[in-house]
């Protein structure tokens, strides 16, 4: 991923004002590093031999999640309670499938595709 931004802005700067500034590298790494860190853990479930497909609805569920509550919740303190309550959301999903994986011995793929539904 860092060398297709990096080919990004070699490819691009010569020829477009503005795309080799530090302001853009910071911004096309910050829209990146989310995805980089989804990356560096489905990497890691792939080495310990198991498949993840839950990433996709568990990000789509915290993301709603998030956008709601931080809408609904009045204060200052929305964003940070919103937060807080995506990453429990997570941790809920990820312990549920890793409790069925694990104690139930149900295969990975089925447990983690069924987050689809």
């Amino acid at each position: 991923m860092l060398w297709l931004s990096l080919l990004y802005l070699a490819g691009g700067g010569p020829w477009t004002p503005g795309i080799p500034s530090g302001e853009n590298a910071t911004n096309v790494l910050l829209t990146l590093s989310p995805l980089f860190l989804l990356a560096v853990g489905q990497t890691l479930v792939l080495i310990a031999s198991g498949i993840d497909l839950s990433v996709t609805a568990t990000v789509g569920l915290e993301s709603v999640l998030g956008a709601r509550l931080a809408v609904s919740i009045a204060g200052p303190l929305a964003t940070p309670i919103a937060i807080v309550i995506m990453l429990l959301a997570g941790t809920a999903v990820g312990l549920t499938n890793g409790w069925a994986i694990e104690r139930l011995r149900m295969p990975a793929f089925l447990v983690t595709f069924q987050n689809h539904a």
